[in-house]
């Protein structure tokens, strides 16, 4: 069981790894998901992002707040 957390743990690693190169260091996967919600409706609540992104309220206003405010 452990080995399986260990390789799972490891695969996040790389997929992060992986997401920073392509990102090119400008988003990070959180930024990426809100951005790919938001284009993917055409009037996404708050509420709708937090049920498709899986990520929390408090969370989300965050990212949205700083991708504002980066333009």
């Amino acid at each position: 069981m452990n080995e399986a957390f260990h390789l799972l743990h490891r695969a996040g690693q790389k997929a992060a790894e992986v997401f920073a190169v392509k990102a090119g260091g400008k988003l990070t996967p959180r930024q990426y998901a809100v951005m790919a919600a938001i284009a993917g409706t055409s009037r996404a609540s708050q509420t709708d992002l937090v049920m498709i992104t899986g990520v929390d309220r408090s969370t989300l206003a965050d990212i949205v707040k700083r991708l504002v405010q980066r333009g």
